[in-house]
């Protein structure tokens, strides 16, 4: 039971990331498709595995708007990702490939002095 519930603490944050990517303005539209088509997914009757079946019917449902979701976030520019994760203080728990460093950025100059 507790793995459920973890799973569920993990699933709504990220449902909000993905909502309020849809919501943004500087997403552009033909990635905002992917969601759309995850939910339409998951509420079609047309199905890989039918719902018939008890469990595999729903896990496939689960498993295609998961991987369409994912692929969402992924294709959003990393800046805006970032700029969600930093409001909602998810930032340093976020993981992939976003490999921007943590903490200030430290503006300056240098030069090569050469001993020779």
């Amino acid at each position: 039971m507790p793995r459920i519930i973890s799973a569920i603490l993990l699933v709504i944050p990220f449902l909000k990331l993905v909502w309020r990517l849809v919501l943004d303005r500087r997403v552009p539209f033909r990635l905002k498709s992917l969601p759309l088509i995850a939910l339409a997914y998951v509420l079609s009757p047309l199905d890989l595995m039918p719902d018939i079946l008890p469990v595999l019917g729903q896990i496939d449902d689960l498993l295609v708007a998961a991987v369409l979701l994912l692929a969402f976030v992924f294709k959003v520019p990393s800046g805006l990702v970032n700029e969600y994760l930093a409001r909602t203080g998810q930032r340093s728990k976020a993981k992939g490939k976003r490999n921007d460093s943590e903490g200030p950025t430290i503006e300056g100059r240098y030069r090569y002095v050469d001993a020779d």
